[in-house]
C-alpha cells in the first residue's frame, strides 16, 4: 500500500484528527521472500536464509556456554540498499544472525545475552569462506538454504508499540474507542502488506510492546524487577521507569524472521524471531549489542 491507500484507511476508521502526527510514525521495512535451493547455486557472500554462513578467517563460529549456535540468516546489505529508502542500513558489508541451537532462550532475561548474535564483516567478499557446520550442531537446527529477494514496503505500527504508547485515547466516546478503531485498521492493512520476514520497519508483535523489553534486559533489570510493573500498586511516574520507557524509543527492528516452512524454520508455536537494535548502534554499524526475542502463539 502506499502512503495515500493508508491515509484514506485509517481516516475511515474514524482517526482523522490523528493522522498528521501518525504519519510520522509510518516506516520503510524491506520484506524477505525465500526461495528453496541449493546452497552451491547462493554464490559466497549473497544474501540468504539457512544453510551455513559465509565468514572470514578471522570470525569464528559463535558458541555460548561452549556449544555452537545456529546459523539463520545471512544479509549483504549492498543488495539491501536499493530498497532501504529512509538509508538507515550500512551501505555495504554482510551481517549474520545466530540463536541458540535449541531455542533454549527467548530474551526475557538478561542472562540470554550471548545465545544469539548479528556478526558483521565489512571487508572484500574475497575474505569470505563458506563455513562447515560443526559436527555438534543438531541437524534440526541447520536450515534449507532459500535465496532471498527483496522489496521495499511501508510499514505502521503495531498498536502495542512503544512508539504509540498512549497516543491513541481509551475514553469510550460513542462506544467504540480509539484503540478500538486502531485495531480495526491493521486488521485491514495486514491484509494488504508483509507481516513475515523483514528487515527495518514496525515488528508484527505477538505478545506486547518488546522495545521496552529490549531496554530492560540492556539495563541487567530481572525478570522480578520487570513483573513489578504489572502490579496494581506500581508508580508509573518512576523517574527510573520514565526514564526507561523514554529510552526504549532509541530501539528500532532490524530483523524479524518468521516460522518458515520453505527453511524448515519453527520458532516456538508458529512464531517469530525479532533482532533489534539501537538507533545509535545501527548509524555506527556496531552489532555488538543486538537484543533477540522470540514470541510466539
Amino acid at each position: 500500500m502506499n502512503i495515500e491507500e493508508i491515509e484514506q484507511l485509517f481516516k475511515s476508521k474514524g482517526l482523522q484528527n490523528k493522522w498528521d502526527k501518525f504519519k510520522t510514525f509510518i516506516r520503510n521495512s524491506i520484506v524477505l521472500s525465500e526461495t528453496p535451493i541449493n546452497e552451491s547455486e547462493i554464490k559466497i557472500g549473497q544474501s540468504k536464509i539457512g544453510g551455513v554462513p559465509d565468514l572470514p578467517d578471522n570470525i569464528p563460529w559463535p558458541v555460548w556456554k561452549n556449544k555452537p549456535l545456529s546459523f539463520l540468516a545471512q544479509i549483504n546489505f549492498e543488495e539491501t540498499r536499493p530498497y532501504d529508502i529512509e538509508k538507515v542500513l550500512p551501505a555495504r558489508g554482510i551481517a549474520g544472525f545466530f540463536y541458540h541451537a535449541k531455542q533454549k532462550t527467548s530474551g526475557g532475561d538478561p542472562k540470554d545475552k550471548g545465545s544469539f548474535r548479528v556478526l558483521y564483516h565489512d571487508g572484500p567478499i574475497d575474505q569470505l569462506k563458506r563455513r562447515t557446520s560443526p559436527d555438534i550442531l543438531p541437524k534440526s537446527s541447520i536450515f534449507q538454504p532459500c535465496q532471498l529477494s527483496f522489496k521495499a514496503e511501508l510499514s505502521v505500527p503495531n498498536y502495542e508499540c512503544s512508539l504509540i504508547d498512549d497516543f491513541f485515547s481509551t475514553d469510550e466516546g460513542d462506544g467504540h474507542d480509539e484503540v478500538d478503531r486502531y485495531c480495526e485498521f491493521l486488521e485491514n492493512i495486514y491484509d494488504h502488506i508483509n507481516t513475515s520476514s523483514k528487515l527495518l520497519g514496525h515488528s508484527n508483535t505477538i505478545q506486547g510492546a518488546m522495545e521496552i523489553e529490549c531496554e530492560w534486559m540492556s539495563l541487567g533489570y530481572t525478570q522480578e524487577y520487570i513483573e513489578a510493573f504489572d502490579e496494581d500498586d506500581f508508580d508509573e511516574n518512576d523517574p527510573q521507569y520514565l526514564k526507561s520507557k523514554a529510552d526504549a524509543l532509541r530501539w528500532r527492528l532490524l530483523l524479524q524472521l518468521d516460522s518458515l516452512d520453505s527453511a524448515k524454520m519453527m520458532w516456538g508455536d508458529t512464531g517469530q524471531l525479532f533482532f533489534w537494535i539501537k538507533d545509535t548502534d545501527l548509524a555506527n554499524m556496531n552489532f555488538e549489542d543486538v537484543w533477540m526475542m522470540l514470541q510466539c502463539y
